[in-house]
């Protein structure tokens, strides 16, 4: 019995030394903790201030433009604009009208500039953001068009 104990003992000091070594080396491993800071003594510094940029010229108000449908034309059949600028279009003729971009029938060229059906007396306002020529016409009598120049 004494070689078995003395086996079971040499086994127990074997994994005795492993353990610690492991946890010698781990330890060895591991960052010293940081002493406390103290708080910052300096001053914040100040927000960076924004240059002033030079004026330009007072850009004028967003206008308003009517253009009349008499029923077989617009009126005035060509305006120009500056970009901002809003064009109302009003039905003055009998029967409903359809304001939309070119080309007929598709409408591509400003999608956006779709009245939908607009009945005698009605009238729909676009405003316009896009730089460029752009016609437009009633969908229901496709000769009748105008133009809209955005500078």
């Amino acid at each position: 019995m004494q070689a078995r104990t003395r086996a079971i003992l040499i086994i127990l000091a074997v994994v005795i030394v492993v353990v610690g070594g492991f946890l010698f080396v781990r330890r060895a491993e591991a960052p010293e903790p940081l002493p406390p800071s103290s708080p910052a003594t300096t001053q914040p510094s100040p927000a960076p201030q924004p240059e002033p940029q030079p004026m330009g010229e007072p850009q004028p108000a967003p206008q308003t433009v009517t253009v009349n449908y008499t029923g077989t034309a617009f009126s005035p059949s060509a305006v120009t604009i500056r970009a901002g600028d809003t064009v109302k279009f009003t039905n003055g003729g009998s029967s409903s009208i359809w304001v939309a971009s070119g080309p007929h029938p598709i409408h591509t060229a400003l999608p956006d500039l779709s009245s939908s059906t607009l009945a005698s007396g009605a009238s729909y306002s676009y405003t316009f953001t896009k730089l460029g020529s752009w016609g437009y016409h009633n969908h229901f009598n496709a000769s009748a068009q105008g133009t809209v120049v955005v500078q």
